[in-house]
């Protein structure tokens, strides 16, 4: 399935399906990257005020970071800061769509971690739950890699990262 096909399906219905599959499809873009912090490929831009900027540094990210919901967000604050309502809303819906992705692919347990493209997705799972991680461990649990937070009001979140790990050991 191509990534086109695969946006549209879940774009258009938002299951735990379609987001898997449309996650596949970005893992597999040419561009996709773990690493990837949208909010440090655009912090000099935002700080300097130059949204113009912001957009262009941000779209280049796509279509690796589609499914990040803070890429969305930052371009939502952009296209806001230049008047754009349109585009204002459309990033702002895409931001609530991808963070209800991740939320239908399990519920933080360990049993059903969340299941992510980027350490940055993670956190802003967190910041979306109203968490702030104290500590951050990886954890080898037979044929899973899973991130663990710890976060400040003691609760414990976790996150399915096993692929990110075999993308950086290619």
């Amino acid at each position: 399935m191509t990534l086109n096909d695969a946006a549209y399906q879940y774009w258009s219905q938002p299951n735990r399906e379609h987001f898997m599959a449309l996650r596949e499809a970005v893992m597999a873009s040419a561009n996709y990257s773990p690493h990837i912090s949208p909010n440090e490929v655009a912090h000099a831009a935002f700080s300097q005020g130059d949204y113009p900027t912001v957009i262009k540094q941000l779209r280049s990210l796509l279509p690796g970071a589609l499914l990040s919901p803070g890429l969305h967000n930052l371009l939502a604050v952009a296209y806001n800061e230049l008047g754009d309502k349109d585009n204002t809303l459309r990033e702002a819906h895409f931001a609530k769509t991808v963070m209800d992705g991740i939320l239908m692919t399990g519920d933080g347990s360990r049993e059903q971690p969340y299941y992510v493209l980027s350490v940055q997705d993670e956190y802003d799972v967190l910041g979306y739950l109203g968490k702030n991680s104290q500590r951050q461990t990886l954890v080898h649990d037979q044929d899973q890699n899973l991130d663990l937070h710890i976060c400040d009001d003691e609760s414990w979140v976790w996150f399915e990262v096993s692929s990110l790990i075999v993308l950086e050991g290619n």
